[in-house]
């Protein structure tokens, strides 16, 4: 598959092998890791080299191919706003589009059901255009596993490729992003190149009274995965309507090579309450675990229990280890309008904010 510049001019067109979203746990080799940091995450974070266009005609084309000449480029800092790093310009808009007064501009299909409007945004005057370039190697813990790269917030349209081979596309700024390296990969010298486009369709529903900015703005990271390793895992703590007792059922999903799944539940304290343990591949489901004296969650005491599951190969060598926090409470809004916690009344004392810092934006 070729990437696709119209892609920024069709809505029905957000995502293009982008990996499905899933739960955000975190995954270690072993419980040491715990304090270390897992070795199975790599930063890219730091210095790239950046080419900044004022439109899209101007982009440099063939930017991503590994014998490209990039002498030309500049240095900028991943994560960070392009506008920031002195590209491009400022702007803040609370109840208009960025471009009303200056371009007359319609989403696809409400001036002609029919048809999109071809050069809406690729062809547009007012689309900057950040090219990134980065240059990694795999350290032993990659060598030979699924790579994933994931990036964790761009803002607006992003095109990847990897050693001169198209990856994906999304378009989704506020949440991250996943695409599988693996069929490319080298373990050393490899070339990965990124294209942001200021604008999309997208723009049509990502506009808020905030301040508009582009760029690679959240870290960037390449995840290697186990030959067996939990994906998705979903966790219900549900109490029963004494608030005295519950249930907790927990479903995984595991890809690669069938896995035993060795469960445990501890208490704030460190005492183990149930432990279980199921065997398979792709969706893996837990027996109902029956809880008799429960401590519940609030915002008052936010009391956690503590959930791990670890993860062996049919030869019982442990591949990864998941650990999770999670509370039991009730959430209710009732007739009266008031949103009510384990039957008391919740008054919210906070403030609604953007992640923000003075100097850096949205870098914080």
């Amino acid at each position: 598959m070729q990437a696709n510049l119209q892609w920024l001019d069709d809505p029905e067109v957000f995502r293009v092998n982008q990996l499905p979203a899933h739960s955000d746990h975190h995954y270690y080799h072993d419980t040491a890791e715990f304090k270390t940091g897992s070795r199975f995450i790599k930063s890219l974070n730091g210095a790239w080299r950046f080419n900044f266009a004022k439109t899209p005609a101007e982009r440099p084309v063939d930017f991503y191919q590994p014998d490209f000449d990039a002498t030309d480029f500049d240095t900028i800092q991943v994560p960070g706003h392009i506008e920031l790093a002195g590209y491009g310009q400022i702007q803040y808009i609370n109840t208009l589009y960025p471009w009303e007064g200056k371009i007359y501009r319609r989403p696809p299909y409400t001036l002609n059901q029919d048809q999109l409007t071809p050069g809406l945004f690729s062809d547009a005057a007012d689309n900057t255009v950040g090219s990134y370039l980065k240059t990694f190697d795999l350290n032993d813990a990659f060598k030979g596993q699924r790579i994933i790269i994931q990036f964790q917030g761009v803002e607006e349209a992003l095109y990847v490729w990897l050693n001169g081979h198209f990856i994906g596309y999304a378009e989704d700024s506020f949440t991250p992003s996943e695409f599988d390296l693996t069929p490319y990969i080298q373990d050393q010298g490899n070339v990965l190149a990124v294209r942001v486009y200021k604008r999309s369709t997208a723009a049509f529903i990502e506009d808020q009274d905030m301040f508009r900015f582009s760029g690679i703005f959240r870290d960037v990271n390449i995840l290697a995965e186990p030959a067996s390793h939990i994906t998705d895992l979903d966790i219900r703590p549900v109490p029963n309507a004494n608030l005295k007792s519950g249930e907790l059922n927990i479903t995984t999903k595991v890809t690669g090579e069938p896995a035993t799944l060795a469960l445990t539940v501890k208490d704030h304290d460190g005492r183990v309450l149930t432990s279980q343990t199921q065997t398979g591949s792709g969706s893996v489901t837990f027996d109902t675990m029956l809880f008799d004296q429960l401590h519940l969650w609030s915002p008052q005491t936010p009391y956690l229990y503590q959930l791990a599951i670890e993860v062996y190969d049919a030869d019982h060598q442990l591949l990864e280890v998941v650990p999770y926090q999670f509370g039991f409470r009730t959430v209710e809004l009732r007739d009266d309008k008031v949103i009510y916690v384990n039957n008391k009344r919740l008054v919210i004392n906070g403030v609604n904010r953007h992640e923000w810092n003075a100097h850096t934006g949205r870098v914080v």
